[in-house]
């Protein structure tokens, strides 16, 4: 019988397990297999070790349970027991990354979204020299709403946003992009 946890603490998406299994009858040899699952990119394994130890990509939003028959076989006993590691994903963001254009002391708003439950969502702007306003030094909850955003330039410029997504203990910053268009004076 196996002395550890059936069910394993959650890893994030393109992470390892390193779960290591053990049973309470000395000399008994451990293998185990990684049953198919379609929603997780690498191939099954079967592997003679006492350490579930690979990589798993979940190709979801979704968290899914991976399983693991582990066999304990000693002389001609043999028991199979179960295993399941919840892989959680990487959150993206399901709102578009390129956002317009608004006119230059304009404000910006934008909602950002993702398919990944109870997840935690923040910004803050890059640094951009074109912009009257300064960067923001820190990531701010959602929405973006109010920034006002002024181009000093007779150019369109790209303002970039990174977009932090946190679920699970798991998280991803992607880019937001918005083109301010430049103040219009006559010359």
């Amino acid at each position: 019988v196996l002395n550890v946890n059936l069910l394993a603490a959650g890893i994030c998406s393109g992470d390892s397990p390193i779960y290591t299994l053990s049973s309470l009858t000395p000399g008994v040899i451990i293998s185990w297999e990684r049953l198919d699952n379609e929603s997780i990119a690498e191939s099954p394994r079967v592997v003679t070790s006492n350490i579930i130890d690979e990589v798993l990509t979940n190709l979801t939003q979704k968290t899914i349970n991976v399983r693991y028959a582990v066999t304990l076989e000693m002389g001609s006993c043999i028991n199979v027991q179960y295993v399941t590691v919840p892989v959680f994903p990487i959150p993206v963001l399901t709102s578009d990354l390129q956002e317009g254009q608004i006119c230059s002391g304009g404000t910006f708003m934008y909602q950002a979204t993702t398919a990944v439950k109870n997840a935690t969502i923040t910004w803050k702007r890059q640094s951009n020299s074109a912009l009257l306003e300064p960067e923001d030094m820190a990531f701010v909850p959602m929405p973006i709403s109010e920034a006002v955003l002024t181009n000093t330039t007779a150019i369109p410029i790209v303002v970039k946003y990174d977009v932090k997504i946190e679920a699970n203990g798991c998280s991803n910053t992607q880019e937001v992009e918005v083109v301010v268009g430049p103040t219009l004076l006559l010359t």
